[in-house]
């Protein structure tokens, strides 16, 4: 017996064939663009929602926690003024950036100014000269109660 072997037309197969696997493959693209598009929306409206409700006021209690936690490290003598300024503005910034959305954490204070939150602005205008000048005399104990107060009145 004799056997040949020989390489077959690739365009050999039937023309429906070609049209359904173009087709297939096509409506997949589609699909996925589609798919892609929902999910990068959806991304947007979670970045840009406020949390409210039972998760603000979770929210506010483990700030406020953390704010408590500074003032008796400070208190105790286990951290100095400056750090203790610096750990309020790291997290008054992490809240506001968990309650708002908008990623506030990394802002300068000129950009925080643009944002038209008085209250927020006024407050890390406070810690800058505790947080950077070498010699400043700031009132902590005000400092802790403004903070404290801040988070509790977000909205």
């Amino acid at each position: 017996m004799k056997y040949s072997v020989g390489l077959q037309d690739p365009f050999g197969f039937n023309l429906k064939f070609w049209i359904t696997l173009i087709l297939i493959l096509m409506g997949i693209a589609a699909l996925l663009f589609v798919l892609s598009i929902i999910i990068k929306k959806q991304k947007k409206i979670k970045k840009k929602t406020f949390l409210t409700g039972k998760r603000l006021e979770w929210l506010k209690t483990k700030y406020l926690k953390r704010i408590d936690r500074i003032e008796q490290d400070y208190l105790m003598g286990r951290i100095n003024m400056r750090t203790a300024y610096q750990k309020m503005s790291h997290d008054v910034r992490k809240f506001t950036t968990r309650a708002t959305g908008k990623k506030i954490s990394s802002l300068v204070y000129a950009e925080i100014a643009e944002l038209h939150h008085t209250r927020l602005t006024e407050l890390i205008g406070k810690y800058y000269a505790p947080e950077f000048a070498l010699k400043a005399n700031p009132d902590i104990e005000r400092a802790f109660k403004d903070t404290k107060e801040l988070i509790r009145l977000w909205y």
